[in-house]
């Protein structure tokens, strides 16, 4: 996913008024008040959250304080899942989300920006302007200012009633995937009887047992092996776009899939919850099939190892 350049390179209504906000040298920083409230909460936790499409996965997310010990800078917020991505006050005094040669610099350019503002927070902005296929639009994004303890607590309870609403149906069946890689990713995955309170669930490949399908560091749903499962590496056969905590595979709109050369390509993924007697239903027809066509069954070709 590309960056765009800032929208004021383009023709759109709010342009000279952007030009007119740029602030000066000698002229008051209007960020100073700001970083007295960032002083005042004790380096706080910002979510921003509201964003759709394409660039979803790059603004939504939970960003930690950064750059508070200076009364000449302004305050700058670091994407804690994903590093490189922060939200900054930047020269336009707009409040964007970029990486962080544009933080550096204090560019204009990124995936969102808030309106024009002068000595708020980000939590004072509404109306955002977010790129989606290289075009700006509005999206309603809401910043809220927190702690990380309540984030973690927050995460806690979400995965905790996720997992509660598995009891009834605690199969997930994966499909869709098609390509060289399909039969890596087709399948039946089970929530084991255990599973740590408060944490996200990871489901087992009901015929081959050294797959998973799980949540990796960076949020997203993957299909892998067991090590990496163990490991919450991002790496496998396929992956959902970045979701928040209590998010289940159900509910993941956008998946890519492993082509076999090293890239992955979008693909209509569908992840449907099952009951245990579903499943047996399922297995028994499947295998129904497979006896039909020549009795190799589900297991065949063999699993590689994930790229």
């Amino acid at each position: 996913l590309k960056r765009a350049d800032a929208p004021g390179r383009q023709p759109r209504p709010h342009a000279a008024r952007a030009r007119l906000a740029m602030v000066g040298e000698g002229s008051p920083q209007p960020w100073q008040e700001a970083i007295q409230a960032v002083r005042g909460r004790g380096l706080p936790v910002l979510v921003l959250s509201g964003s759709t499409g394409q660039s979803a996965s790059r603004v939504n997310g939970v960003y930690e304080s950064r750059s508070v010990t200076s009364a000449t800078a302004p305050p700058s917020f670091q994407n804690r899942e994903f590093p490189e991505v922060w939200l900054y006050l930047a020269k336009d005094n707009r409040w964007w989300v970029s990486n962080e040669k544009e933080k550096e610099r204090r560019s204009s350019s990124g995936w969102a920006y808030s309106p024009v503002v002068r000595n708020s927070f980000p939590t004072d902005c509404s109306d955002w302007g977010v790129v989606n296929s290289r075009r700006w639009g509005t999206q309603a994004l809401k910043a809220q200012l927190t702690s990380a303890d309540a984030v973690e607590k927050a995460a806690i309870k979400a995965w905790t009633l996720a997992v509660l609403g598995l009891r009834n149906k605690p199969a997930m069946v994966l499909s869709g995937a098609t390509g060289l890689r399909a039969h890596l990713v087709n399948g039946t995955y089970v929530l084991p009887n255990s599973t740590p309170n408060g944490s996200p669930p990871a489901f087992q490949d009901n015929e081959f047992k050294d797959t998973w399908l799980f949540l990796a560091r960076d949020m997203r749903w993957w299909v892998s092996s067991r090590a990496r499962k163990d490991a919450r590496e991002p790496s496998g056969w396929a992956y959902s776009d970045p979701v928040d905590p209590g998010t289940l595979p159900t509910l993941c709109m956008f998946w890519k899939t492993a082509r076999g050369d090293g890239r992955f390509e979008e693909q209509p993924l569908r992840v449907a919850s099952k009951t245990i007697s579903q499943i047996e239903e399922l297995r028994q027809s499947a295998w129904q099939r497979s006896m039909r066509g020549g009795g190799r069954g589900g297991g065949w070709p063999p699993r590689p190892p994930p790229p």
